[in-house]
């Protein structure tokens, strides 16, 4: 064993080393485990509340109504069959097993992301020897509030589901490498599988994952001793010290094992002694075998890569559409008219295809049974088990198994060049600064200080962030729910931050004393430095500018005030205290962002979260249908006709799944339905002028209505000249303050209208107005 590691704690192991015999500091002297447990129940019980809150009242959105639908098929015995353009199948066999226990409506629907982002407030419990006990709590915290796990909390799409799974795999992770324990990597396998049958932004994460693992794996061969909590930062010294305390405390399984073992470090760093060269030699393969499986046995960080790779790696087969012009086959089909966009096209392609697939097994395999046949077997049962299980249907769809091997990942390569949305590159620095803003400073604060004196799980932290950051910028397709992924691993680092920093301040020594009455003011400051900002003296009035110098006075009084009064037990511990006075401060705009976003505007798109989104105006008119339906008597038999020019047909699929007798036909030709054919009208706006004439004998126009509307993006035109000049303008700087504190813009709401017609003998039943 090399000497200058020998007894060296990791980074981590240095943390709780230190820590173990030392006082309690911070808050964790007043917070006992029971109150512990308390704090947590309490804070899941307020997160089960707020998703539950008036969880109906929101119209369905154009994704959530497809996702409900297809669940609801299934809940009722009808078939279904993944198709990765509604992602993985976990979401609707959960979702049907809602449906059938509870019954199908716009609440049940959304259930099953509500419980899954409440689990996600818990999950930091099981963190906090890495984040701390403070550092946990506030993490849970965080993520309770936070606007945009809030908002997609009660958003039947999958995201949500995503980062309880990512999240439950980073603990795994991190359990196995503090611990060494095989219950670990089984429970890894199966968050591993769920995930990939979820969504495959899972490829995006177990990449960050893998090439972390890979990079603490590494033998770094710059060395250095005493590596501590408060050793500056040396990347290969940290790493390196790492991958040494990555040992099991299994004993090796054979001889050569054993005797490779004894020296490997020395092996990895120069050539074997002759005594293990003579050793080596009676075993040839073998011994080159035991070594590999050495390495493995000394790194956990090893074992968790070999494991993510071998169960991912089949996969990931479709990756090799990537390249497929140079093959010349369609091993990833971009064309839907020619058959599943995503699948090989002809007998060629799909046989290369099969091949690829199958490669990739016998190379997991032979990976995994040269690290460990009998675990690695253990691991891509449970995997393989979970995965064919739901991909299959539950063994009624054996193709299921094909699609989601290659078309799974083959989709979203295919459509990488179609680029949904069309967003800019800094869509999420815009979305995220918007709702995020509080993660966002408190983790880039933890990014700077934890890059010098951070341990391994802090720089995991980091990694994460920044990969995540890069990995779905790089993505073609960008949409607001996705910054759930981007937002996960910068509330744990905020977390971990403000978590330190609150352990660290002396709280009985600040108890009723100055500093704590300079932390008060910190909020009237920020609003008089606010007032100030857009202050108008008038022009050329000698009393507006003794106003305005009045103002600059009190302002910069009260600043001062606050550092004389933070700053009397030293400059460190009063920039910490105003730090926390800003962050008290960011928290209740970040509950305040939320409650917006969440309850005022849930369906309405002045809010960059909300995107586009399905009109209130559907959900009041699908709720008069039924009153409608019940008081006429005909109940379900209700005749309806649906203009399906552009996608309108959705939501309506799912508002009217109980109806009998509704069509769904483009009425771009100008034909209008019969007043005896069907009762209810719902024409394009687009098509309305070819049709207005035809209906108007027997229908009532009811009204016109906002089918799906949409956020302005007028920050498309954002280059770096506009953001320059916008730095030095007052009036832009008002129009973006405006935006952020209170969701007022000029421009105005983008939108796709419909029209709603009634027959004469049904006009007069609408409650509609």
């Amino acid at each position: 064993m090399d000497e200058s590691l020998e007894g060296v704690a990791g980074p981590d192991q240095a943390v709780d080393a230190a820590g173990a015999g030392d006082e309690p500091r911070g808050l964790e002297r007043w917070l006992p485990v029971r109150w512990e447990v308390g704090a947590y129940l309490s804070l899941l019980a307020v997160a089960l509340a707020m998703r539950l809150w008036d969880l109906g009242s929101r119209a369905m959105h154009h994704d959530e109504s497809m996702h409900a639908l297809f669940s609801f098929f299934l809940s009722q015995g009808r078939a279904y069959e993944h198709n990765p353009l509604l992602h993985g199948p976990f979401q609707f066999h959960a979702n049907a097993l809602t449906f059938f226990l509870l019954g199908d409506s716009d609440v049940t629907a959304r259930l099953l992301s509500v419980l899954f982002g409440t689990a996600l407030v818990g999950l930091p419990w099981f963190l906090r020897g890495h984040l701390g006990r403070t550092g946990a709590l506030v993490t849970s915290l965080l993520l309770a509030f936070s606007p945009t796990m809030l908002y997609f909390s009660r958003f039947a799409r999958n995201d949500i589901l995503m980062a309880v799974w990512v999240l439950g795999i980073v603990i795994a992770l991190w359990r196995y490498l503090d611990h060494g324990r095989h219950r670990d990597l089984y429970v890894l396998s199966a968050l591993l599988a769920l995930a990939f049958a979820t969504k495959e932004t899972i490829y995006l994460s177990v990449t960050v994952f893998g090439a972390f693992l890979l990079l603490v794996s590494v033998p770094w061969r710059r060395r250095r001793r005493g590596l501590g909590r408060d050793a500056p930062f040396d990347p290969s010294t940290a790493l390196r010290a790492g991958a040494a305390q990555d040992r099991p405390s299994d004993p090796p399984e054979d001889p050569g094992q054993a005797l490779l073992t004894t020296g490997l470090v020395e092996a990895e760093e120069a050539e074997p002694s002759g005594a293990v060269r003579t050793a080596l030699r009676p075993y040839g393969p073998t011994a080159v075998l035991g070594l590999m499986r050495a390495r493995l046995v000394q790194s956990r960080s090893l074992v968790l890569l070999l494991l993510l790779v071998t169960l991912s790696l089949p996969l990931g087969s479709a990756l090799v559409g990537a390249a497929q012009g140079l093959f010349g086959l369609e091993l990833v089909n971009s064309d839907f008219t020619v058959g599943r966009v995503g699948l090989p096209v002809g007998a060629t392609a799909t046989g290369v295809a099969v091949a690829v697939t199958g490669l990739a097994f016998l190379v997991a395999a032979a990976a995994g049974v040269a690290w460990d046949w009998r675990r690695w077997l253990v691991c891509a049962g449970i995997f393989y088990g979970i995965w064919t299980f739901l991909y299959t249907s539950v063994f009624t769809n054996g193709f299921g198994v094909w699609t989601g091997l290659w078309q799974g990942l083959g989709y979203w390569l295919a459509q990488q060049g179609v680029a949904r949305g069309g967003q800019p590159w800094f869509y999420y620095i815009i979305t995220g600064w918007t709702y995020e803003f509080l993660p966002l400073v408190a983790g880039l604060a933890g990014m700077a200080w934890y890059s010098f004196r951070g341990d391994r799980f802090t720089r995991f932290l980091i990694f994460w962030a920044l990969g995540t950051f890069f990995l779905f910028t790089l993505a073609a397709e960008k949409m607001p729910w996705l910054l759930v992924h981007l937002t996960l691993p910068m509330v744990l680092l905020a977390g971990r931050s403000l978590g330190s920093l609150l352990e660290w301040m002396p709280w009985r020594r600040l108890a009723g004393a100055g500093p704590l009455m300079g932390v008060a003011l910190v909020p009237l400051f920020l609003l008089l430095a606010y007032r100030l900002l857009f202050f108008e003296p008038g022009t050329g009035s000698f009393l507006g500018f003794l106003r305005l110098w009045g103002w600059f006075l009190v302002v910069f009084g009260v600043l001062l005030l606050i550092l004389y009064l933070t700053t009397r037990r030293g400059w460190r511990q009063g920039l910490s205290l105003v730090a926390m006075g800003v962050t008290a401060v960011l928290l209740v705009l970040t509950v305040r962002a939320g409650l917006m976003v969440t309850y005022a505007h849930g369906d309405v798109p002045t809010e960059m979260l909300v995107y586009t989104q399905t009109s209130p105006e559907v959900a009041a008119i699908a709720r008069d249908l039924g009153r409608i339906a019940e008081s006429t008597g005909r109940g379900q038999e209700l005749p309806i006709a649906v203009d399906g020019q552009d996608g309108f047909g959705w939501p309506w699929y799912w508002y009217l799944r109980d109806y009998t007798s509704v069509s769904y036909q483009s009425y771009s030709d100008g034909d209008a339905p019969a007043a005896t054919d069907r009762s209810v009208v719902i024409v394009n706006a687009n098509n309305d002028p070819r049709l207005r004439d035809g209906l108007a004998e027997e229908y009532v126009q009811v009204k016109r209505f906002a089918h799906r509307w949409w956020f302005p993006e007028t920050y498309r035109s954002f280059t770096p000249g506009v953001v320059l000049g916008a730095l030095v303008d007052r009036d832009d700087w008002r129009k973006v303050m405006d935006y952020w504190l209170f969701r007022e813009f000029e421009t105005p709401l983008g939108s796709a209208d419909a029209y709603l017609y009634y027959s004469k003998d049904l006009a007069t039943a609408s409650t509609v107005r």
